[in-house]
């Protein structure tokens, strides 16, 4: 038998849907939550991932762009409402719109095609996740690694990770030479 800790739970919301609700009934880690309700959630593993590479973190966190459109400012956003979450569930809604933003991403079919909003499954859909993540990766990182070779991106002050490539940061070495 499962342990109850680990058992499927059903979770009704309320009114307000995640605002009201009570996570530290079912979270009292501090470590916070996706929001798992909107298109193109299949991400938020990668993002958790990606927030546990503290390196790759410091960089995003202490990066800032002038563009409009930054996946690696987003990210950094993003990293830093989860460490602050104190367990409760944020939304990646503003990293996915810069993410649907790119041409590059709907090209590589990294998007849902629905408004659905969770992956459908499809035939060979194990196959499909599996090809859609490798993808994602590859693409997040090769678009941070171009936009902070970008002169217009600032390291904040004290920022120690300078020149380094997202995909350094990550794997200890640079993949993409």
């Amino acid at each position: 038998a499962i342990p109850h800790a680990y058992q499927l739970q059903e979770i009704k919301l309320g009114k307000l849907g995640i605002e009201d609700f009570p996570f530290k009934k079912y979270n009292s880690t501090p470590f916070g939550g996706l929001e798992n309700t909107i298109p193109n959630s299949y991400t938020n593993a990668w993002i958790h991932t990606m927030l546990f590479a503290v390196p790759l973190r410091t960089r995003a966190l202490n990066y800032l762009s002038a563009k409009e459109v930054c996946l690696s400012d987003e990210l950094g956003f993003l990293f830093h409402m989860l460490v602050h979450s104190r367990g409760q569930c944020s939304q990646a809604t503003n990293f996915l719109r810069a993410f649907s933003q790119l041409p590059e991403a709907s090209r590589l079919e990294l998007l849902d095609k629905t408004t659905a909003t969770a992956f459908v499954p499809r035939d060979g859909s194990d196959k499909e996740l599996l090809r859609r993540v490798q993808n994602l990766n590859r693409f997040v990182l090769e678009q941070m690694n171009k936009e902070m070779a970008g002169k217009d991106g600032q390291p904040k002050e004290g920022a120690s990770l300078e020149g380094q490539s997202a995909i350094s940061l990550v794997f200890g070495a640079d993949m993409c030479r």
